[in-house]
């Protein structure tokens, strides 16, 4: 057998390993819905918020635990509330809570490592819910330490039929972005001041279990700095990694400010050898926020040549194909 061969066959073993997750999901919410009803979803949101717990529970270091809850910091005496979120990870073997019992807690933001809302069906008017919820934690960006990083997500177990994926998404950022109580200008400023650590007031990535995903790029266009959003749609439903993407995020996530992220490349676990055999797809449709004109991006390196989607309020970037 060829080394083309053994390569195709790792891939092919690790597509269906991490698509097993996403159907795992998938099939613990539908056998519910046989049972029950939909119309009954919103009396057992809870339910869904358990199981991507427990899952998310199973794969992260043992330094940290999992719950719900808020954020909360008292820096130079003036209070700053975060939203309730329904899924917290959390430092708990270096940092202490402000207020504990059993899984809700109250953090500071030092504490908080991720944050994931949860709904079960996107609609515009959860997406935006969702979105609000979770940007809450962007306030903290100039009200923690600069080291501070939580990656921020949103999941969706299905999408609405009215929400055009991925338009209807990016669109949504866009204006939410744009008229945001923590602003735009705030947010670029912020990039500008910590090269190292851009994407913290941002929403980092966008799950949707039967459609695909959208994960923040954050880049840099000649001096001026801008949040991509890249699109992961699922090409094949029989190799759904849509809850592995995120997953993998998450633990790399946890990873940043410690010795092990600068091993990253060369950690033996499984998301490295997945990543190291580029199992995942990516598809070449970028947004960017703020939106450029298209004369005016030059020298993009690999984010390739822009071109302008249908949706309208956005620029889609076009990845030069190898």
């Amino acid at each position: 057998m060829t080394d083309t061969e053994n390569i195709q066959i790792i891939k092919d073993m690790l597509v269906d390993l991490f698509s097993s997750y996403s159907n795992e999901l998938q099939s613990k919410v539908s056998r519910l819905d046989k049972i029950i009803g939909s119309r009954h979803w919103l009396s057992v949101g809870t339910y869904k918020e358990s199981i991507l717990k427990d899952m998310i529970l199973g794969k992260i270091p043992k330094k940290y635990e999992v719950g719900t809850g808020f954020v909360m910091s008292m820096k130079g005496g003036t209070k700053k509330l975060s939203r309730q979120i329904d899924i917290l990870i959390w430092d708990s073997n270096s940092k202490s809570p402000i207020f504990r019992d059993g899984e809700f807690v109250v953090i500071p933001p030092e504490a908080c490592r991720c944050a994931i809302e949860v709904k079960s069906t996107l609609t515009h008017a959860s997406l935006k819910e969702a979105i609000e919820n979770i940007d809450s934690l962007s306030q903290f960006a100039d009200h923690a330490r600069a080291e501070t990083s939580i990656y921020k997500a949103i999941f969706a177990y299905e999408t609405d039929d009215a929400i055009r994926f991925p338009d209807s998404i990016h669109n949504t950022l866009y204006n939410y972005y744009s008229n945001a109580e923590y602003s735009l200008d705030n947010r670029l400023e912020w990039m500008r001041r910590n090269i190292g650590n851009p994407g913290l007031p941002w929403i980092n990535h966008i799950a949707c279990l039967d459609k695909g995903s959208l994960t923040l790029i954050p880049i840099k266009i000649g001096e001026d700095h801008h949040a991509c959003y890249n699109t992961q749609p699922i090409l094949d439903p029989n190799a759904n990694d849509t809850y592995g993407l995120m997953e993998r995020q998450l633990i790399a996530s946890l990873l940043v400010g410690t010795e092990s992220f600068q091993m990253l490349m060369f950690n033996p676990g499984i998301h490295q050898v997945y990543s190291y055999f580029k199992a995942e797809s990516f598809t070449n449709t970028w947004s960017i926020i703020p939106q450029k004109n298209p004369s005016d991006i030059v020298n993009i390196g690999p984010y390739g040549e822009p071109f302008v989607s249908n949706a309208k309020a956005h620029l889609y970037l076009q990845r030069r194909q190898a």
